[in-house]
């Protein structure tokens, strides 16, 4: 699948913050996933990060070689953030 910390890495290099949920837990977790804040964040910054994040999502997507579905499943995440941020 797309790799979270890859992820998490080009998005804080691109300086938007996307923790992997393996940073939060006690044990090891199986699910692949990012975490999110946004408190006290103005809405155009918000909408500037969901941007950069939707390219990065877009990014690793097209470079993985996970299975059509998954790879399917990132880019619609992506397209979503992307027109949200629209």
């Amino acid at each position: 699948g797309v790799p979270e910390l890859a992820i998490s890495r080009e998005a804080d290099a691109r300086g938007v913050t996307a923790s992997s949920i393996g940073r939060f837990a006690i044990e090891p977790v199986a699910d692949n996933g990012l975490v999110l804040g946004f408190g006290g964040v103005r809405t155009n910054v918000i909408e500037a990060g969901v941007e950069v994040l939707g390219e990065v999502l877009e990014h690793h997507a097209a470079a993985s070689p996970a299975s059509p579905a998954s790879s399917a499943r990132w880019r619609r995440t992506a397209s979503s953030m992307k027109s949200k941020a629209a």
